[in-house]
């Protein structure tokens, strides 16, 4: 028996999924073909051994999804100031205030160059907007 399991001495003490389990004497070599047996010993094992580094693969892969979506953010953001957009409707479209919007995405490369003109081509200061 592993550390997994725990053999119990009578049929009335097993309880498969907390790792107790009942075999006769005659039974002892047998008991890991037991479906029951193996599918929990098979799950536990899991849990232990592949569920940590799986659950940090994902991790992993979903902070790339974040980070190519931050950079299609910043060039819509780059695009929309580009277009003559306010910060304001940056801001309403990201579910942002145009303030939190200007902190975040001012700083992107290419909307310096903007000259803080507005969509009319007026002069405006983008930090105003």
């Amino acid at each position: 028996m592993s550390d997994l399991l725990v053999r119990v001495p009578s049929a009335a003490l097993e309880d498969v999924p907390a790792g107790r389990i009942y075999a006769a004497d005659g039974d002892v070599i047998d008991v890991d073909f037991r479906d029951d047996v193996a599918g929990m010993a098979t799950d536990r094992w899991h849990r232990e051994h592949l569920d940590g580094p799986q659950a940090l693969g994902r991790i992993r892969d979903a902070r790339g999804r974040v980070s190519a979506a931050e950079r299609e953010l910043g060039a819509a953001v780059r695009d929309a100031r580009a277009a003559g957009e306010s910060w304001e409707a940056i801001g309403r479209s990201a579910g942002i205030t145009r303030q939190t919007a200007h902190q975040r995405w001012a700083g992107l490369g290419g909307l310096r160059g903007l000259g803080g003109l507005d969509r009319l081509g007026t002069a405006a200061a983008a930090e105003e907007r």
